[in-house]
């Protein structure tokens, strides 16, 4: 049973404005961002900005611009969100040393998630599941979230394969991936081959970042080498796969069931690589098949 919720906007306080669509060197330095905050190491924005040829203070700027943060409040923005991602899928973990992985010390993460999230940590932790059930795009109960863990075969885990994709990163609502697939699919018609999978991949939780400021890519897969802009790889290996097949209104609550319900005691341990929804059918919006593939971390 999913524990009553206390009041709780994702993202606020300290939300931001979405964006839209990321330039290649901004996108760059936002996987760059990923990587060492996600690890827990100091961000230099000096060598960011030497990375992309850039003054410091014109690179900073123009970060800002495109995703509504400086480079400083985006990494920490992440790390305190990657927590929060963390206390809700491993409740077994000190909070301590969840707020240690994530480069803070037991003194300062309580006052610093707080101001972040809008919550303790150990509040938002017995909330979670509650408030992910009260977020606006839930349109199902408790015992809706746990049909979808056993449609179309249930979850398993399945070892995936290395992929190249063309991308086109965005921040902003999931709600507008309708419009952004139209064009994307125009842009990359002239890498498209009959092989081709199309891809979303997800890098924040909508229950705990601000919808509107959520990453994510959209992506189609290519041949490595293949000469297209703004390729990136997705690391292979074990996957734990959740098979969807419904409207996309339910795609949440799909996720949802997996962070709330089927994660938290399952033992298994999720790697901060992100996630990725593989396409099978996009029939419209009360017809979508797909598989939501969540990387596993390695013993």
């Amino acid at each position: 049973m999913i524990p009553a919720a206390e009041p709780f906007a994702p993202g606020r306080p300290g939300a931001v404005k979405a964006a839209g669509l990321l330039s290649e060197p901004v996108g760059r330095a936002v996987d760059a961002i990923l990587a060492r905050s996600l690890a827990g190491e100091a961000l230099s924005v000096e060598e960011l900005a030497r990375q992309f040829h850039l003054s410091t203070a014109y690179f900073s700027r123009r970060f800002k611009a495109e995703t509504g943060q400086s480079p400083y409040a985006f990494a920490r923005r992440v790390r305190l969100e990657e927590s929060a991602f963390r206390l809700k899928v491993e409740p077994d973990r000190r909070i301590t040393d969840i707020g240690c992985d994530c480069g803070y010390s037991p003194s300062n993460y309580s006052w610093v998630f707080r101001r972040q999230i809008g919550q303790s940590p150990a509040t938002f932790r017995r909330c979670a599941g509650a408030n992910a059930l009260r977020h606006p795009f839930c349109h199902l109960d408790e015992a809706g979230l746990a049909g979808l863990l056993a449609q179309n075969g249930g979850i398993r885990m399945q070892k995936m394969p290395e992929l190249f994709v063309l991308c086109r990163r965005q921040i902003g609502n999931y709600h507008a991936l309708g419009g952004i697939w139209a064009g994307f699919m125009r842009a990359c018609r002239p890498w498209r081959t009959a092989g081709s999978q199309f891809l979303v991949r997800s890098f924040d939780d909508p229950a705990i970042t601000n919808p509107d400021a959520c990453l994510y890519d959209v992506c189609m897969t290519v041949p490595p080498g293949c000469g297209a802009p703004g390729v990136r790889r997705i690391p292979g290996g074990w996957y734990l796969v959740l098979p969807y097949r419904g409207p996309v209104r339910n795609i949440y609550a799909a996720y949802q069931a997996l962070f709330t319900l089927w994660l938290p005691g399952s033992g298994r341990r999720i790697d901060p690589q992100y996630s990725y929804d593989l396409y099978h059918r996009m029939g419209g919006p009360e017809d979508v098949a797909l598989d939501i593939c969540l990387p596993l971390k390695r013993a």
